[in-house]
């Protein structure tokens, strides 16, 4: 859900108040891999949770938070999240299915590559190997990597 839903939701639990009939406007929760979800359960996840905001077009002023140049070589854990995120946990080649283990640069660090989001993508423990070994062109074998 968007960031706006979630908190009109979150402050109509605080309020006691969160019922679908009182804000028929408000579009209801969707649980990942389950679906739509009414408004106490949701209210219940939302009592210990850790709320990870991930950067949408628009979220203007979330723009910069994922996209840290070259102060930092490595990817932040908001960062490693969104590429989660958009990858679906999975490594980036097509032809792979194996969980993401490491983020890595499609320009290299050491090429003046920048650690920012769209110059990240997570590759399994793999993938990750045979690109630094020179055996893996992520240009030719990656469209994340080509559109970026």
């Amino acid at each position: 859900m968007d960031a706006e839903t979630l908190k009109a939701m979150a402050e109509q639990a605080a309020a006691k108040s969160l019922r679908q009939d009182a804000n028929p406007d408000l579009q209801p929760a969707t649980l990942e891999g389950f679906g739509p979800i009414g408004p106490k359960l949701l209210a219940h996840l939302l009592c210990g949770a850790e709320l990870t905001p991930f950067l949408v077009k628009r979220v203007d002023k979330n723009i910069d938070v994922l996209d840290v140049g070259r102060t930092e070589r490595l990817a932040t854990p908001k960062q490693a999240k969104a590429i989660s995120l958009r990858q679906g946990g999975i490594c980036a080649l097509p032809a792979c299915r194996h969980p993401i283990a490491h983020n890595h640069h499609i320009t290299w660090w050491s090429h003046g590559g920048r650690t920012d989001l769209d110059n990240l993508i997570g590759l399994c423990r793999k993938c990750h190997s045979l690109v630094h070994a020179g055996s893996l062109d992520l240009a030719r074998a990656s469209p994340l990597a080509r559109a970026a």
